[in-house]
């Protein structure tokens, strides 16, 4: 299945994102990034509710393979990632919430 938003930045700036779930693989701007099955998964969630906080519980729990216990704080460092490889800060923290991914769905 292949998902596109059109996502907005700080600046409010819309840009492309395209997911392609079987071969989990991104697009940003029709440029693909590399990520890591992991990051992919956190990505996933996020835009599995565009525009709704989503908690790192929730983020978590949704990676399939993390170990229960795992430290919550594990999900900054892959928001971290996620930003820098779509080179678009898309995802916004809601301070005490979790995360955000900034877009609209658009259908095909």
């Amino acid at each position: 299945m292949i998902r596109e938003f059109l996502v907005y930045d700080e600046n409010e700036a819309g840009h492309t994102l395209k997911m392609d779930d079987a071969q989990l693989c991104v697009c940003s701007d029709d440029k693909q990034k590399k990520l890591s099955p992991k990051e992919y998964r956190f990505l996933a969630a996020l835009a599995e509710r565009v525009n709704e906080v989503v908690s790192r519980e929730k983020l978590i729990a949704q990676a399939e393979d993390a170990p229960s216990g795992m430290d919550s704080r594990i999900v900054d460092v892959y928001m971290l990632r996620l930003r820098k490889k779509l080179g678009v800060n898309c995802i916004q923290t809601v301070v005490g919430s979790g995360y955000r991914l900034s877009g609209v769905f658009k259908d095909e």
